[in-house]
């Protein structure tokens, strides 16, 4: 199917080339991918007049042209790589990277020209020149770049799953270790009012034993008292019967 260049996309490894972190690069405009062979004149007597010739070296470059953002991450690679004669993993993909099917070039580059283009009624724009510097230089399809060096994406990914799934856990470990404590004191407090009450309860108990402890004794007291007042009452009497009855026992004289 025909595709438009804006469906093409540039990425920039910011990772490791055994284990890439693809950056795609939104401030390309216009970028032309070279992929060109080198050939040798084989031409012979008997070529019957025809020139011959095979393919010798491949090559291949990269030429884009990319708005000029001082701050950007990716404008500052490609800047720094050129000033810096460092190398930039790139993969000049056909399409999104994380779609199967999709085709490109993966190679690391030298940045050979970084130019600042100034047009009057233009925005600031740099051409740059690309060149293949790396014998890793391979051909590769979505799900090669995919497999073959890291699955990065796929990574990223699963990476943010299982942050996401840690922070939950996290969150609900938290949670419920909240819960926990509140529950732990509200079951602090529910013991120290029962002892408290168990105590008051016990503290009258005790109290109302000796009450009983003590009435016990009480009416002992009163009765010894009244036995005292009823003999103190009744001996008079005692006496008195006693003489009389002396009395009446005397012979009488006559």
């Amino acid at each position: 199917m025909a595709q438009t260049g804006s469906e093409c996309i540039l990425y920039r490894n910011s990772g490791t080339y055994e284990t890439p972190t693809w950056d795609d690069v939104p401030l390309v405009r216009d970028l032309e991918l070279k992929l060109e062979k080198g050939e040798a004149d084989v031409t012979h007597r008997g070529s019957n007049g025809w020139r011959q010739r095979i393919g010798t070296l491949k090559d291949a470059g990269v030429e884009f042209e990319i708005v000029w953002e001082p701050g950007d991450a990716d404008f500052e690679a490609f800047r720094d790589a050129f000033l810096n004669d460092t190398l930039i993993d790139l993969a000049v993909m056909d399409g999104d990277i994380t779609v199967d099917g999709q085709q490109g070039l993966r190679s690391e580059f030298e940045v050979m020209s970084f130019p600042r283009s100034e047009q009057l009624e233009q925005g600031v724009t740099s051409s740059v020149n690309c060149a293949k510097q790396d014998d890793r230089t391979v051909l590769v399809q979505a799900r090669d770049l995919l497999n073959a060096f890291g699955a990065d994406v796929a990574k990223k990914e699963f990476r943010v799953d299982v942050e996401s799934i840690d922070q939950a856990v996290e969150a609900a470990r938290t949670g419920r270790l909240q819960e926990l404590a509140t529950e732990i004191a509200e079951l602090r407090e529910m013991v120290a009012a029962g002892f408290t009450e168990a105590r008051k309860e016990l503290r009258q108990a005790l109290a109302e034993e000796r009450a009983v402890q003590s009435g016990r004794h009480v009416p002992k007291a009163l009765v010894r008292v009244q036995v005292g007042a009823l003999r103190r009452l009744v001996e008079p009497g005692r006496s008195a019967a006693r003489t009389a009855v002396k009395k009446d026992a005397e012979p009488t004289k006559g």
